[in-house]
């Protein structure tokens, strides 16, 4: 402990905070390297250059579901809401292929059951950029439910033959 003060340098994508002594790297996909240097004076020699080298790591994103219904009925439509990761990158929705369903055209995040009884599995995705990993996928099944018919009913321009019956023909072959 000399009481020289070191300085330190940088080069490369990131900051130094010499007051709390702290690095930030500013790309997580490059490299930054510090180096400490303690010169010498009247009583010291100088202090071999302390070097590190920091390289960036992308960091890990994850998709939220918020809302989606357990089961749809046939012919009924439903929105998956969810929430994507810190990254820059938009969630996109896809319908599973062999899914008992279709995306609602120009809406994202609806869909229609097109199917009683197989299910639907509408996939969310997130890609990664420059900071953060593509999410991994989120799949989220939707159970397939059947819908009632409607009671039949005979209209009232239907006449009704009274006393009917029926007669039983035979032929003979010959």
């Amino acid at each position: 402990s000399s009481g020289i003060t070191p300085t330190v340098t940088q080069s490369g994508p990131c900051t130094i905070d010499e007051v709390h002594h702290t690095v930030t790297l500013t790309s997580s996909t490059d490299t930054c390297t510090v180096t400490v240097h303690q010169a010498a004076d009247a009583n010291h020699f100088a202090a071999a250059d302390l070097t590190a080298t920091l390289t960036g790591v992308k960091r890990p994103q994850t998709i939220t579901l918020m809302a989606a219904p357990t089961s749809a009925a046939y012919g009924t439509s439903f929105s998956v809401e969810a929430n994507g990761g810190a990254g820059s990158s938009q969630l996109s929705f896809s319908v599973a292929p062999g899914s008992g369903c279709t995306a609602v055209v120009g809406q994202s995040r609806s869909f229609t059951m097109t199917s009683g009884t197989v299910s639907c599995t509408v996939n969310i995705n997130q890609d990664g950029d420059s900071d953060y990993l593509a999410a991994t996928p989120l799949p989220v099944v939707i159970a397939a439910t059947k819908t009632a018919q409607s009671a039949l009913t005979v209209p009232k321009s239907v006449k009704r033959k009274k006393n009917f019956r029926s007669e039983e023909h035979t032929s003979e072959l010959q």
